[in-house]
């Protein structure tokens, strides 16, 4: 008798728990689609690896932040790349080129890409993480920031007169 009871808890424990469980894993299911939260999983795990910013005027500054981790027991030395010169990586308001990842460790980076001379139209940026620096065959690892440039709006200064619509 105990043991028919105990086999009914245990069942409703199983089952409320296995509910709980798919409700989280919708949770980040649908939180993942909605801030395009992207993880690259490589040597070095980098989080919004892969980012579309939607539409841009040009002339602006863009910042795009990523986090890295190191998810083994051994340090990674990293060379930065970018895809030109537009685009820059910084820590700290200063410019990286290189970068080692403790064990275990989050790093965080900023992405600044200067939009002025870039054509119109859909633009792809990539910082490539080059790991091992010094190997003879490098294995690159892609940070894309997408976007879509348009022409800056013309703002008239204000005793400029009105046309009628």
């Amino acid at each position: 008798m105990i043991l028919i009871i105990w086999k009914r808890e245990f069942a409703d424990m199983l089952r409320k728990m296995v509910a709980l469980t798919l409700i989280v894993i919708g949770f980040l299911w649908l939180s993942a689609i909605i801030f395009q939260w992207t993880v690259s999983l490589g040597r070095v795990w980098v989080f919004r690896g892969d980012y579309y910013l939607g539409h841009i005027q040009r002339g602006t500054v863009l910042h795009h932040r990523v986090w890295l981790f190191n998810p083994s027991f051994q340090s990674v030395h990293l060379q930065l790349e970018t895809s030109c010169g537009c685009t820059v990586v910084t820590e700290k308001n200063s410019r990286l080129t290189e970068l080692t990842l403790q064990p275990f460790r989050w790093q965080k980076l900023t992405i600044r890409i200067e939009t002025t001379g870039l054509s119109l139209g859909n633009q792809q940026q990539a910082v490539w993480l080059k790991f091992p620096a010094d190997s003879r065959a490098p294995v690159l690892q892609p940070i894309w920031v997408r976007f879509y440039l348009e022409k800056p709006k013309v703002q008239l200064p204000d005793w400029f007169p009105k046309l009628p619509e």
